[in-house]
């Protein structure tokens, strides 16, 4: 927990410590460990195996964040009174799982009996297949699902930029620039006059956030830009809790 909650870079990041203890030690034993996991700083606590509401009282009662629940009995279905003891996620199972299995499994075996795919039952609708037209979404939605489909083409440059780059607002361009494009990485100046710059995210942005930088604000002159591919620990660099870091100059 506590390496996962060092590495954490983005903020909205949810990280969850988790324990099957309910079912396999003891509830004291149970206890112990959350209250391991909550001193580690981690921002909620998962459960499984907790079998009766007067295990999860006295869970409740002993810790202070937010609670999941993997799984629980009839007992426990209320959800007024989970909430009372701060259950924020109850999961019910694998249910929807075992429907989509059971799916697949008729689909394919009317396929295999002859039956044309105009006339195979159960087909999601295109409300459900198909996502919404764009302007439908948040421009955060959008975001996100523009990095979604990035991810497979995904690219870390590094870029060394020279000429008349310091003290014409090169550095704060590049960072207004990157942040339009959500993207993540850093920018500094270099005693040697020069900018160091790491940009992350989809290829193709990537590659144009280079284009730009090789032309630059009105009030620089680029005399050349060099890039070269990097690897993902150069993202560390950046200051905690931001997704692109101004750094110092070296």
């Amino acid at each position: 927990m506590k390496a996962a909650l060092d590495a954490r870079r983005d903020p909205t990041l949810v990280i969850t410590g988790r324990t099957g203890a309910a079912s396999i030690t003891t509830l004291e034993d149970t206890i112990a460990r959350a209250r391991a996991y909550e001193a580690a700083g981690v921002d909620a606590l998962f459960f499984t195996g907790v079998k009766t509401r007067a295990e999860l009282e006295a869970i409740s009662a002993a810790t202070r964040l937010p609670i999941v629940l993997g799984g629980f009995p009839e007992e426990m279905t209320d959800r007024k009174y989970l909430a009372n003891k701060r259950v924020r996620i109850a999961l019910q199972g694998h249910a929807p799982f075992a429907a989509a299995t059971q799916a697949v499994y008729e689909t394919l075996k009317a396929l295999r009996e002859g039956l044309p795919p105009k006339d195979l039952k159960g087909l999601a609708s295109a409300e459900v297949d198909r996502p919404r037209h764009p302007r439908g979404r948040s421009k955060s939605a959008q975001r996100g699902i523009s990095r979604a489909q990035g991810l497979m083409r995904s690219a870390i440059r590094h870029a060394t930029i020279r000429g008349r780059v310091q003290g014409v607002g090169y550095r704060a361009w590049v960072e207004h620039q990157a942040n339009a494009r959500d993207l993540e990485g850093w920018v500094r100046n270099r005693k040697d006059g020069s900018v160091e710059a790491l940009f992350a995210g989809p290829e193709e942005i990537v590659s144009d956030m280079i284009a730009s930088c090789r032309r630059g604000p009105v009030s620089a002159r680029v005399d050349a830009v060099w890039e070269e591919p990097a690897g993902p620990d150069g993202l560390n660099l950046r200051r905690a809790g931001e997704r692109f870091s101004v750094l110092s100059t070296i």
